[in-house]
Order: C-alpha cells, then sequence, then structure tokens
C-alpha cells in the first residue's frame, strides 16, 4: 500500500476521534476521593485531623471528671438505703411471725460482720421463710455506729439479740448506721408497737 495513502487514513481518523487524543498538558491527577454510597454521588470522604481526635478526648474527659463523683456518691447513698430497707424488712417480718405463730420471735444482729437473722417461730437459723426475708448483709460501706437493747449497750458485743411478742411488741431496740461519707440514720424500735423508725442524725 502507498505509504501516502496510510498517511491520509491516520490524518483522517484522527479528525473523526479528537477525544483519543492524549495531551500531556492536559493529564492531572485527582486527588479527591469520592464515595461510592448509593443516593450520595461525588460525595467527598474527609478524615478527623489529630487536633479533631484531641478535642473530643479532651472534652470526653471534661465529662468523665464532672459525672463520675455524682455516680460513686449515688452508688454510696444506695448503700445506706438498702441498709436500712433490710432491717426494717427484718423487723417488720419478724414481728408479723411472732403474731402469726403467737411465740417469741427473735432478730440476731451480728456487729462484728453486719449480718442479721431471723430465728423461732418455727424457723431454724439461717434458714429462709414462706416468702419473706429472714436474713440480711450489710454493706461494707455501712457499719455500726452504736447498738442498744433495751437500754444497754451492746455496740462492742459480738450478737444482739431483740425478741419480738405475739401481741405484737417487742424488745426496745436503738441502732446508729454510719455511710462512706459520714452520714448516720438511727432506727429505732417502738416497745409497744414494734415498728421501726428512722431518723437522720446527720
Amino acid at each position: 500500500m502507498n505509504p501516502g495513502r496510510i498517511s491520509r487514513f491516520i490524518a483522517q481518523a484522527e479528525r473523526r476521534a479528537p477525544a483519543l487524543r492524549v495531551h500531556k498538558s492536559r493529564f492531572r491527577p485527582n486527588l479527591n476521593f469520592r464515595s461510592s454510597i448509593p443516593g450520595v454521588p461525588g460525595m467527598l470522604i474527609r478524615a478527623f485531623t489529630l487536633i479533631e481526635i484531641m478535642l473530643v478526648v479532651a472534652i470526653l474527659g471534661i465529662v468523665l471528671a464532672i459525672g463520675l463523683p455524682s455516680i460513686y456518691h449515688m452508688l454510696n447513698k444506695e448503700a445506706m438505703i438498702s441498709a436500712i430497707r433490710d432491717l426494717t424488712d427484718l423487723c417488720r417480718n419478724a414481728r408479723a411471725r411472732a403474731v402469726f405463730r403467737e411465740e417469741n420471735v427473735q432478730l440476731h444482729i451480728h456487729v462484728r460482720d453486719g449480718s442479721m437473722q431471723i430465728t423461732g417461730g418455727g424457723l431454724a437459723a439461717g434458714a429462709e421463710g414462706s416468702f419473706t426475708k429472714t436474713s440480711a448483709q450489710l454493706s461494707d460501706q455501712v457499719r455500726i455506729e452504736a447498738l442498744g437493747v433495751n437500754f444497754q449497750d451492746y455496740t462492742d458485743a459480738d450478737e444482739a439479740v431483740i425478741t419480738f411478742f405475739p401481741n405484737g411488741t417487742s424488745d426496745e431496740l436503738i441502732i446508729v448506721l454510719q455511710g462512706p461519707h459520714g452520714e448516720e440514720k438511727k432506727i429505732s424500735l417502738e416497745v409497744v408497737t414494734a415498728l421501726a423508725e428512722v431518723e437522720t442524725l446527720r
């Protein structure tokens, strides 16, 4: 084939398809990465800078520093509330058992370890009654600051026993519980009714 004709064919093809030409001056690399998220065409993906990450960490640290003391105080307060609830429940259950069984029922309070159990009324020590609480354990954050039964001091004793009678009365009881922050609650039994009363001392 004539070389001249070949040159003309090439020239005609270039004129018909100018887009096939590659010019070095027009080539620019695209450094913007675009996402392929459906429904969001062409959205740029931008990473977090180190300063932004440090700001977020600093804000989280401030929030935790403000919130942790409140959470700690709330948990400690719950320990005192639970101790008062357990003691008043045991007194109420012991009184009800004494009246129902028509015999004396004892509430044992162990000062050293903070354990409490009901005995008597057909219930052995440590046994569980029918659907009523018969034992409890004070939290390590709550301690017995003072304990008196029938006007006698049992604060330094190993055990104190409070008797509930079938006529709905009981021994005299005064117990002071102290929480982790120095707060004190006094629980006392009114001997005529054997009902527990709670008083805040400080």
